[in-house]
C-alpha cells in the first residue's frame, strides 16, 4: 500500500525539521512525504529543500503564494503519486509529528490490527 502525506506549512522552521526527521525512523517505508510551503516568509522552504538532498526517503517540496490551508492540502493531494490507488493521509499541520501515524497503518495492511480498536 502505497501512502501519501501531505502537509501544508507556513512559517515552520521550528517545526519542520523535527517533523521531517519523524518520518526517517518508519519502519513501513512505501510512503512520501508533501510539503506545500503557502508563501512563508521564514526558512521553510530552506529546510526542506536540505531535507530532499538528503534523500532518506521520498519528499516533495510544492511552493506557492499564500492562499490558505484548505487551497495547500488540495495543491499537494493533487500532486500525490498514490492518489488513484490508495488513500492519502493529510497531516494537520507541519507542529505534528508523525511518528505514529505509518507503523499502525502498515499493522493493519498485514491484519494485525483492528481497524476498530485504538492502536
Amino acid at each position: 500500500m502505497k501512502i501519501s502525506i501531505t502537509i501544508p506549512a507556513l512559517n515552520e522552521e521550528k517545526n519542520i525539521q523535527t517533523l521531517l526527521k519523524s518520518f526517517e525512523n518508519q519502519t513501513y517505508k512505501n510512503f512520501e512525504v508533501i510539503i506545500v510551503d503557502n508563501g512563508s516568509s521564514d526558512n521553510t522552504k530552506t529546510i526542506v529543500e536540505h531535507q530532499i538532498t538528503l534523500g532518506a526517503y521520498p519528499l516533495k517540496l510544492l511552493t506557492e503564494e499564500k492562499k490558505g490551508v484548505g487551497f495547500a492540502r488540495r495543491n499537494g493531494m493533487s500532486d500525490a503519486s498514490a492518489r488513484n490507488r490508495r488513500p492519502i493521509f493529510d497531516a494537520p499541520d507541519s507542529d505534528g509529528y508523525c511518528s505514529r501515524l505509518v507503523p499502525p497503518l502498515s499493522l493493519r495492511d498485514r491484519g494485525e490490527l483492528s481497524p476498530f480498536r485504538p492502536a
